[in-house]
């Protein structure tokens, strides 16, 4: 049915047009008529085509991209975004008219109108505004191509003498048109540019051609104009004194009207998938054979509509910092910055964007308060997954080798005695009941801590207006560590940012009690991509480590701590645990990433689709690959070296022994410990468990109990 649907918009297409005295077939023909000095075009359908959009779609994809710029309910600003064209722009013109302001409202008021209900500063909705258009001039950038005979006939026409303008009923600004122009490469060719928005009158009510006459100081009778719109271009001007001629280029009127039948026609669920994957080149739901499919068809697009929703937040948040958290995080700014570069209207942004070395054991000096001497203890627990070791703690929290020999001949004897495996409740008499002992770890966190907070207060994190920090998986601990510090600085009256925001990637870890423990400056949600709260999703977020191995930054091996080098503080990273081969093949999966994540950007701009359309359709095909892989997506994902693995899952206890009667507590320990679930079930002989353990993960982990929007 719709196949016939969309035959019968083919076949509706208009023919050829009759040639008589009023119209042309080629531009060329311009170059022929005499006692002209000055030929004048319009703009669209005769100097430029809309190839990709027509003019609803372009005036769609404009509400679609601009509706996330305002922080309000998307669907409602879309709507009053699109209605704005339609009677909005009707209701200004009207308006316009009655006060004899002539009869074309600018693009920028339009917008305006349409965004009193959701912004009450007229300053703000004037800056949205003008963002708007420039999205919109974006827009038309990609979706126009150039006549393929204007470049010829405006030198041709130059080089006989005549002066050449350009003449367009237009809502964007002229700048803008200037700049299609100076992009195709016609505006050395043109010598002057009258735009209807700019004098808020028309070619259809005449008076635009009155300001034509003017600016080109020549008789009107010597002055030519084309354009495709009968009444426009070739009857008003001809009322004013100008010549005129009717052009119609049959071949491109027709891929216009041809897109603007398909628009309009109302498509099947599964046609419109079909169409988006195409045209964004996504996975179907075929098996990947190669790794570069993997990476190009659903890794790449995932990373890219993520990248797009924190530089959107951005935006929203006016935010002056964007960091980037090593070592995952580090791909996503250059991701960003190859977003920006390919769609620079889309993404205006004022923020910059750093990159930011933290990691548990470093943000864990953060939290330490002196009067908390299980934290110690717990902590290295924590940090090192293993049971506690004295030599491990002296480690982490930096006491050397010399200072601990300084300690008194006695503190020495109890710490031998009490051995390197020693419990918690011996730690917490030795930290309390020997006073040396907690001076000098206390004199020792308290170094680490200032070093790390010294290199924070560096790259500008506490004077942000309202950072964003990003990385690839949610577990909250970061956030929970640097409270503390946070509170610190405001007792002390140093400045702390109105709102650090964190922004994921995925769901991959449940820490239940975090965000209680959290700074209130500090917002954090589930991944932007995938959120454990989707039942369908729950079960990806748990396959967590096999989407690490494509964003884990090759050249950095862990983050062993901060060192001053004269004025400044250089984060110190242990050698990437990587062979040369290994480490090429990364980086050349990642270059094709970052330069697949700015062609979806361009997509964007230019294709039809929304975000939300393409998010369900990258989202569906990363469960199918994460989740449930395909034998060749299992060899495929494999081939790609990585520092967790199957590997360590054969050498992970819950592999192979994993038994009926303590399975609750099983399934806990990998949700709590970001194992590569899917192959320790597989492994246990309990892959079947997949699909009931990604059921029982949402039901579990749906409330908010470690979520601070």
């Amino acid at each position: 049915m719709f196949d016939r649907r969309a035959e019968s918009v083919v076949s509706a297409l208009p023919g050829s047009l009759g040639r008589d005295d009023n119209n042309i077939f080629s531009l060329h023909e311009l170059e022929g008529y005499a006692d002209i000095d000055v030929v004048s075009f319009d703009f669209f359908d005769t100097l430029f085509f809309r190839e990709h959009l027509c003019m609803e779609q372009v005036f769609a994809k404009t509400a679609q991209l601009g509706a996330s710029l305002v922080d309000a309910p998307r669907d409602e600003v879309f709507r009053a975004l699109v209605a704005a064209r339609g009677y909005g722009s009707f209701q200004l013109k009207r308006q316009m008219q009655a006060r004899g302001d002539g009869d074309e409202p600018a693009l920028s008021a339009i917008f305006e109108r349409a965004l009193v209900p959701f912004l009450d500063d007229p300053e703000e909705r004037a800056r949205i505004a003008a963002r708007l258009v420039e999205l919109e001039t974006g827009i038309e950038l990609r979706n126009l191509v150039p006549n393929r005979e204007a470049a010829a006939v405006l030198r041709n026409l130059k080089l006989l003498g005549r002066k050449v303008i350009v003449v367009s009923d237009m809502y964007l600004p002229a700048a803008s048109l200037a700049r299609v122009l100076e992009a195709s490469g016609l505006a050395e060719h043109v010598d002057d540019l009258v735009v209807s928005s700019e004098y808020g009158i028309t070619k259809n009510s005449g008076e635009l051609f009155e300001v034509v006459a003017k600016r080109c100081g020549v008789p009107r009778k010597r002055v030519l104009h084309v354009g495709d719109n009968w009444i426009n271009d070739c009857i008003r001007p001809r009322e004013r004194g100008f010549r005129s001629v009717h052009y119609y280029n049959h071949d491109q009127e027709n891929v216009v009207r041809l897109a603007q039948g398909m628009h309009g026609l109302p498509r099947p669920g599964t046609v419109r998938k079909d169409e988006l994957r195409r045209d964004f080149d996504l996975a179907a739901r075929k098996p990947l054979a190669s790794l570069d499919a993997v990476v190009g068809q659903v890794i790449a697009p995932a990373a890219a509509l993520f990248v797009h929703d924190v530089l959107q937040r951005a935006l929203r948040k006016r935010s002056s910092h964007v960091f980037f958290l090593t070592r995952d995080g580090t791909i996503f700014r250059e991701i960003a910055e190859a977003m920006v570069a390919a769609a620079p209207e889309l993404y205006p942004l004022e923020a910059k964007f750093c990159t930011l070395a933290t990691s548990r054991a470093t943000g864990a000096l953060l939290g330490f308060s002196p009067e908390d001497s299980d934290y110690l203890y717990i902590t290295t627990e924590y940090l090192s997954e293993v049971t506690f070791s004295f030599a491990r703690f002296r480690r982490i929290f930096g006491i050397t080798d010399e200072e601990f020999h300084a300690l008194p001949e006695a503190t020495r004897s109890h710490i031998d005695w009490l051995g390197d495996g020693m419990g918690i409740d011996g730690f917490r008499d030795l930290y309390w009941d020997y006073d040396d002992f907690r001076r000098l770890v206390q004199s020792a966190a308290h170094r680490k801590t200032a070093l790390t907070m010294d290199y924070l207060e560096q790259e500008g994190l506490f004077e942000a207006r309202n950072p964003l920090l990003v990385d690839i998986g949610y577990s909250g601990t970061w956030g929970k560590q640097i409270s503390p510090a946070l509170e610190k600085r405001e007792r002390l009256g140093d400045p702390v940012p109105a709102e650090i925001g964190f922004e994921f990637f995925a769901t991959n870890r449940f820490y239940v009690g975090n965000v209680q423990r959290m700074h209130p400056a500090i917002t954090m949600g589930p991944g932007r991509i995938l959120d454990h709260r989707r039942t369908d999703l729950a079960l990806t977020c748990l396959n967590y480590a096999w989407l690490e191995p494509f964003f884990l930054d090759p050249t950095l091996g862990k983050l062993d701590g901060f060192v001053r080098e004269g004025g400044r503080i250089r984060a110190e990273f242990r050698d990437p645990a990587f062979s040369m081969a290994e480490k090429a093949r990364i980086e050349g999966l990642r270059h094709a990433l970052v330069g697949r994540c700015a062609q979806f950007a361009a997509d964007l701009m230019r294709k039809e689709g929304t975000v939300e359309e393409l998010r369900r359709l990258v989202q569906d095909r990363l469960v199918d690959l994460v989740a449930f892989p395909k034998r060749s997506e299992v060899a495929a994902v494999n081939s790609l070296a990585h520092e967790r693995g199957m590997e360590t899952v054969k050498a992970q206890e819950i592999a192979p022994h994993f038994y009926p009667n303590n399975f609750r507590a099983k399934i806990d320990y990998l949700m709590m410990n970001d194992h590569w679930v899917q192959g320790s079930l597989s492994r246990s002989g309990m892959g079947l468990a997949n699909r009931a353990l990604a059921w029982y993960f949402a039901r579990t982990r749906a409330d908010f109990e470690d979520w601070k929007p």
